[in-house]
């Protein structure tokens, strides 16, 4: 590979000039970042978790229930 050329994925062809569009592409991707994941903050984290908990319990009952009646066609 010379300098200042990029390589397709596999190799097979060389670019000379690339244009990276939006123009503002990196102060955007430097915003992105800066926000976190996805901008989230810890309490709405914390609900998601405690939300994802609640529905494994309810998935544990529901497959001993299934267990229980041999309803294992049906829940599953």
């Amino acid at each position: 590979m010379r300098i200042a050329v990029i390589s397709d994925v596999d190799g097979s062809t060389e670019y000379n000039r690339v244009s990276l569009t939006p123009s503002n592409w990196a102060w955007l991707a430097k915003k992105k970042a800066e926000s976190g994941p996805r901008g989230e903050t810890i309490e709405s984290l914390t609900r998601k978790i405690s939300r994802l908990e609640k529905i494994n319990v309810i998935l544990k009952a529901v497959a001993a229930v299934c267990d229980i009646f041999g309803l294992a066609f049906l829940c599953w």
